[in-house]
């Protein structure tokens, strides 16, 4: 087991959001600002309904899209720890 398969994340159930083209915004309670995903943000986003670790995140986009998944899986890994730092996940670890 890799650490990516032993920390799962889901979405902030408090964060509000909507798909807008190709990216998302999201709006945090008590907060005026929306943050903007990216389109590959937005995709990531979408596969956090429940929770998910950065290794099945890599194998449904990397079929979705159709691409290698060392091709995807840094960018991937990076955005789910941005998300977490930015309190947009709730981060559970077996470790």
């Amino acid at each position: 087991m890799t650490t990516s398969d032993r920390t799962r994340y889901r979405r902030n159930d408090q964060i509000l959001w909507r798909r807008t083209g190709d990216g998302a915004i999201l709006a945090h309670p008590g907060k005026e600002d929306f943050e903007w995903l990216s389109p590959t943000g937005a995709a990531v986003w979408e596969l956090l309904g429940g929770p998910t670790t950065v290794s099945s995140v890599v194998a449904e986009l990397a079929e979705v899209f159709e691409a290698p998944r060392a091709t995807i899986e840094r960018d991937v890994a990076e955005i789910m720890e941005q998300f977490a730092r930015r309190g947009l996940v709730e981060v559970e670890s077996d470790a």
